[in-house]
């Protein structure tokens, strides 16, 4: 792993980014479900990665502060020989499948592994001191993950979900009211699943509004 740390702009910019590359000899990994709904652990010759990570911090103005972070992580199994069972449920698989009906592995990434990460904050006050009216925006993204260690078209998902909060701080920032919302987008994302019966998948919160009262003592 290698990487830099930077300050910039006067002190208004930290910029950081780190490259690594991993190699892990018997990695255990976990197959979960199938037609016994049973946890295993199994060992696969190597595993592999490599990605790029960054993360931002910009100070524009005393009105504005905004992080960012972005990653690219491919992994991949590297095993020829390692096997599951498929899912019990009727889900379709996208992997080779020996003659003793065994789903082969090697390629594949590990589950709950997106190659590409992205997030970020954007925060605004009209008074930098006392912060008077104020907004966040913030954004999470990730891209297609499987949820298991085979793929499959139903097992795997992608996700992204923006936030969004408007307010007014009072008395020296001692008492803020605002409203919020949390997926305003409403977005539908299937954050996992279960395999051995059926095609069942577990969500997401829907979106979710609200209003805050807030006092600091």
């Amino acid at each position: 792993e290698a990487g830099i740390k930077t300050i910039l702009a006067e002190n208004r910019l930290r910029f950081n980014l780190t490259g690594y590359i991993f190699e892990v000899d018997d990695q255990q990994v976990t197959a979960v479900g199938g037609a016994t709904n049973t946890a295993r652990l199994l060992n696969a010759d190597t595993t592999e990665g490599y990605g790029l990570e960054t993360d931002i911090q910009w100070t524009p103005t005393g009105h504005w502060l905004m992080t960012f972070g972005a990653s690219w992580n491919p992994t991949e199994i590297d095993d020829p020989n390692l096997r599951i069972a498929p899912c019990a449920g009727g889900c379709t698989i996208t992997d080779p499948i020996d003659d003793d009906g065994f789903v082969l592995l090697d390629g594949n990434p590990l589950p709950h592994a997106p190659e590409v990460i992205f997030n970020g904050i954007v925060n605004w006050r009209s008074n930098p001191s006392t912060k008077g009216l104020f907004a966040t925006l913030d954004w999470a993204y990730y891209s297609e993950k499987n949820f298991f260690l085979y793929e499959s078209e139903e097992f795997k998902s992608d996700a992204f979900e923006l936030g969004l909060r408007l307010g007014y701080a009072f008395a020296q920032g001692k008492y803020e009211v605002a409203v919020f919302g949390r997926n305003i987008l409403d977005e539908e994302i299937v954050r996992g699943g279960i395999d051995f019966n059926n095609l069942t998948g577990f969500m997401n919160d829907p979106r979710i509004l609200g209003v805050e009262l807030l006092a600091r003592f």
